[in-house]
């Protein structure tokens, strides 16, 4: 981990009390901050928060590693194609980015994976922020979120933990059946 961006992000980040979108908070308060009983790395349970809270149809699970694709299926068992979200999953941000016109539908989003793991991991981060059909990103960190929402001003939030110390960022209370 890259210490000296993370305590950066830490401090200059927001909780859900400096948020002023309804649509941004209740996904935090309502999909992040809940507990969530998975061990595993802070990406892979901002991931399954996430897939927990929207229930999305992932439109390239060949993309998630085993361990998500499993995770997921058991987060959403029920899962129709005609689920009102469709999430797009990207582990190596550092790869080429995909073109965003092929998302740009209101209900699509983009999960991705470590956008701070490197300098160009996060050069990659900021690209994708400045593309004009982007409204809504969501840094967390270990994971970020892309939205498409027309109906909604660009915006660019960066949120931490619950918590108060940069040591509880590992990730959003992590909840075991022990």
């Amino acid at each position: 981990m890259r210490w000296w961006n993370y305590i950066r992000f830490w401090i200059s980040a927001h909780s859900h009390h400096g948020v002023h979108s309804p649509f941004v908070y209740r996904l935090i308060t309502e999909g992040l901050y809940p507990k969530l009983g998975f061990k595993g790395s802070p990406s892979d349970l901002l991931f399954l928060k996430t897939i927990r809270y929207f229930n999305p149809t992932i439109q390239n699970p060949q993309a998630l590693p085993d361990r998500l694709k499993q995770e997921a299926q058991k987060l959403s068992p029920d899962k129709t194609e005609h689920s009102t979200w469709q999430l797009w999953y990207w582990h190596q941000p550092q790869s080429q980015w995909p073109p965003c016109e092929a998302h740009t539908k209101k209900d699509t989003f983009l999960y991705i994976n470590a956008p701070h793991a490197s300098k160009v991991a996060e050069k990659a981060w900021e690209d994708i922020k400045q593309q004009q059909q982007v409204q809504i990103t969501i840094d967390l960190y270990f994971g970020g979120l892309v939205f498409f929402r027309d109906d909604q001003e660009k915006q660019h939030f960066k949120i931490r933990p619950k918590n108060k110390s940069p040591k509880d960022f590992a990730l959003f209370p992590v909840h075991t059946d022990n």
